[in-house]
């Protein structure tokens, strides 16, 4: 039986167990010197203790119930009027048959001491502050732990057990110097792209002895983060987490452990390409270094074309338009992707501009051929110009534009005269030839 104010009207309640039901019996007091009707709440088999105690730090007493025939304890939280939460249940050792409540380690939260009778041990299941315990630490005693209590015997300003042996007709003293707090755990860091999550890794432990917090000496745990490796909400700047290792009532020192944000790359620039229909484009992107660009052939997702780290990207052949997408990557970190419209043309017919203006001011200044040097049909060639007595006055290899092109002079460097003359453009490939006019003009 325990008596507290359940639904803090100022006035005193009782609560019971009800062994031989599983349940516990709750009475209010209607401040007339009598209570209201018996509210039971079934529990486990073989209710066998409880106590009344803040176990969340809302000011409301909440209820920690010992289910000796179930092997378990059963904590009600207090919605704050005299209402509970569905109960929530843990597992003990043989037998429990009492319950103290004490801030073992001093950290500031309720644990639970749960005496054992039939397993020749007292269990402490360590509180986080939120009404929440876990995982259970035993410590084995002599005979049979009947009842438990609290209370710093040697004036360390811990908490020491003291425990009845139904057996033996004893005491057994537990003092605080066996809650030793354990090594603190070893961390690895870790580098996250900004608006990503880092995965921190702790050791040391085993899973569920972990306690994650962001603070180094408050109370603020990362809410179910028990185990050794932690994922961080989306970070966007560099952000310092701690942790601590938490065996039965004892909890380590905490050990910082840092996520470093790294600024993700501004996407590169890259212009469309127009090609040849059959031919190979090649695409330059800018804004980053050799060996930061990654190039795919979808939006998102996907894998980037292996070994194609640098700024130039030459395609396969291709036979219809295609869109290519490039990003740049630094460290772990990667930019948006842009994309890169590689649109083809039919390059197959040529195309002549046939009005030479040999002077300085560089327009119209050569012989243009359209498409000459775009197919292999066409890039082996021959081209001869005759003068309007059909002399020849020039003539070339493989004529491209660049290297090998007409610019008004004949094949001894000498300027030719203004007027119209004759061409004929003949190609390896067995393609007709080409003929027409050119009117040059100085």
């Amino acid at each position: 039986m325990s008596i507290a104010d359940f639904n803090r009207d100022g006035r005193q309640d009782v609560v019971m167990a009800n062994f031989f039901f599983g349940s516990v019996s709750i009475f209010i007091n209607d401040g007339a010197g009598s209570f209201l009707t018996e509210r039971v709440i079934t529990l486990r088999n073989g209710t066998h203790f409880v106590v009344a105690r803040d176990l969340n730090g809302d000011g409301a007493p909440d209820i920690a119930a010992a289910n000796a025939s179930n092997n378990s304890v059963s904590v009600l939280l207090n919605q704050g009027d005299g209402n509970f939460l569905t109960p929530v249940h843990y597992a003990t050792g043989g037998y429990p048959t009492s319950i103290a409540v004490g801030d073992l380690h001093n950290d500031g939260s309720l644990d639970l001491t749960v005496a054992h009778a039939f397993g020749g041990s007292f269990g402490v299941l360590p509180g986080n502050g939120l009404g929440e315990f876990g995982p259970r630490q035993d410590f084995s005693v002599s005979g049979q732990p009947y009842s438990v209590a609290l209370g710093d015997i040697t004036g360390d300003g811990f908490l020491d057990v003291v425990a009845t042996d139904l057996s033996g007709n004893r005491l057994n003293f537990y003092l605080s110097s066996a809650f030793a707090a354990p090594a603190a755990p070893t961390v690895t860091p870790a580098t996250a792209c900004a608006g990503t999550s880092a995965t921190l890794v702790a050791s040391g432990g085993s899973a569920g002895q972990y306690r994650w917090y962001t603070d180094a000496t408050g109370p603020t745990l990362v809410p179910g983060e028990v185990n050794s490796n932690l994922v961080t909400s989306p970070l966007s700047t560099t952000t310092t987490f701690f942790v601590a290792l938490r065996i039965g009532a004892c909890e380590s020192s905490r050990t910082p452990v840092t996520a470093t944000v790294v600024a993700t790359p501004v996407p590169p620039v890259a212009n469309p390409v127009s090609i040849c229909t059959g031919t190979a484009a090649t695409i330059t992107a800018s804004g980053g270094s050799t060996g930061q660009y990654r190039w795919y052939t979808q939006a998102t997702g996907g894998t980037a074309i292996a070994g194609e780290t640098n700024a130039t990207f030459t395609t396969p052949t291709l036979t219809s338009s295609a869109n290519y997408y490039v990003a740049l990557r630094s460290g772990n970190c990667e930019s948006a992707r842009t994309e890169v419209v590689v649109t083809l043309n039919n390059c197959s017919d040529l195309v002549f501009y046939n009005a030479v203006s040999a002077n300085a001011d560089a327009l119209n200044s050569y012989f243009h051929i359209g498409n000459v040097d775009a197919t292999p049909e066409t890039r082996a060639n021959w081209l001869r110009i005759f003068n309007r007595w059909g002399d020849l006055v020039f003539e070339v290899r493989n004529y491209d534009n660049v290297t090998n092109r007409f610019v008004g002079l004949n094949n001894k460097d000498d300027e030719l005269p203004t007027g119209t003359y004759f061409y004929v453009l003949e190609f390896d490939s067995g393609r007709p030839k080409a003929e027409g006019f050119i009117s040059l003009k100085r």
